[in-house]
């Protein structure tokens, strides 16, 4: 019997051991789950009045750029100039040899000196002739009185009528004599006119001898900077032909195209005498400038017009023609504006405030960039749920919803 009874008491132990372990067992804890909190950075809104900012890219130009070139043709002697260097006006660049304008010069200066000559000479010659019209007059006074006497002779036969014809002819000869010595008089008007005429284009040949003579040193017609030099000691160049290019600084200007949407308001600020303002950065300086005028074409293939803003300040005269610099354009006033960092901005119009510790969404609507003057770069937008007291979460968060739960950095 107790072998038949063994097993069960045995099953019966080992369930009672079983239901006592289990009984025995540790109850697990209640692990309460917090919700996360995401760690930002903020910044106070600060509504303001600031200018937008228009970034352009703009290239150096001038409109005072000139290209000296050869009025006569001569051989280069020497040459100062260098590409790159900065002239004084009137300083000499390049200078020719002057040995034909000389030799034109001498040539020109006998012509004149010839001519003067030859007008001298005729204001003698007509003081001679009206001297001998006197002269011609009294003889032919005299020939025809012996006309008349020789007529009176022959009437009473007292004179040959060979001797009234030798007298007719002498009357005749000096009536003639005395016709000629009035023409030279009466011409002496045209041929001084015709002397000084030639005189006159003798000077000024003169002149244009003495102004080859003066070109053939070429020098600075302002402060210039020298673009490029295109000749040599020793090369022969021909009227017309460049010799080098040079360009006036005060005259720099950048050129930058505008797009359509903004040219509204650079033409309203030209309209008010109120030009619009521009920098950029050349090296370690700051070049200003304001807008001078906008071209009234637009090109081809572009979609908008350029403007033209003169420098008046900075480094300008160290700016290279042809560089293309980025240009800050600054934009009308816009009031009542909020400038936030890049990275406080969702999407295209969303950003988020701190509010109760929490995230929550505001739509706001995009004014424009303004870059300040060190560099830094924000968005400005205006909402109506922003206010100056508002704070701005300025982190981008990849999870970011409304109602997020959030501690700014500088919170304990």
């Amino acid at each position: 019997m107790l072998r038949r009874l063994l097993p069960f008491v045995l099953l019966l132990a080992g369930s009672a051991a079983i239901a006592l372990l289990i009984s025995s067992r540790p109850k697990p804890v209640a692990i309460e789950i917090q919700e996360k909190v995401w760690i930002v950075a903020t910044t106070s809104a600060q509504p303001q009045r600031l200018h937008p900012t228009l970034t352009l890219f703009a290239q150096v130009t001038s409109p005072g750029v000139a290209t000296l070139r050869a009025a006569i043709s001569a051989d280069v002697v020497a040459v100062s100039a260098r590409e790159g260097d900065e002239a004084k006006q009137g300083v000499l660049l390049v200078e020719l040899d002057a040995s034909d304008a000389r030799l034109q010069l001498a040539q020109r200066e006998s012509d004149v000196a010839e001519l003067r000559a030859e007008i001298d000479s005729e204001d003698r010659r007509v003081a001679s002739d009206r001297a001998a019209l006197k002269h011609e007059s009294t003889l032919a006074e005299l020939a025809q009185r012996a006309v008349e006497r020789a007529q009176r002779l022959a009437k009473r036969d007292l004179g040959s009528a060979a001797v009234l014809d030798e007298s007719q002819q002498e009357a005749a000869r000096q009536s003639m004599n005395v016709d000629n010595r009035r023409f030279a008089v009466a011409a002496h008007k045209s041929r001084v006119a015709a002397l000084n005429a030639r005189l006159a284009r003798a000077r000024a040949q003169l002149a244009m001898a003495h102004l080859d003579l003066q070109r053939t040193q070429i020098h600075a017609p302002f402060d210039a900077r020298i673009i490029s030099v295109s000749v040599a000691p020793g090369d022969r160049v021909r009227a017309g032909d460049a010799l080098l290019e040079v360009f006036d600084p005060k005259t720099i200007e950048l050129r930058a195209q505008v797009p359509s949407d903004y040219l509204p308001f650079l033409q309203a600020g030209l309209a008010k005498s109120q030009p619009t303002t521009a920098r950029t950065r050349h090296g370690n300086d700051t070049v200003h400038a304001h807008l001078e005028r906008i071209s009234p074409r637009v090109n081809r293939g572009r979609a908008g017009a350029d403007a033209l803003f003169s420098v008046h300040q900075g480094s300008a005269s160290r700016l290279e023609l042809g560089r293309t610099v980025q240009l800050l354009v600054a934009l009308p006033a816009v009031g009542k504006v909020v400038p936030i960092p890049v990275e406080a901005l969702y999407g295209v119009d969303q950003i988020y405030l701190l509010v109760d510790s929490r995230m929550r969404a505001v739509t706001v609507q995009r004014s424009g960039e303004h870059i300040a003057a060190d560099g830094s770069h924000y968005l400005l937008v205006k909402g109506d749920q922003i206010t100056a007291d508002s704070t701005i979460i300025t982190t981008q968060l990849p999870s970011a919803v409304d109602g997020l739960k959030v501690r700014a950095v500088d919170a304990n």
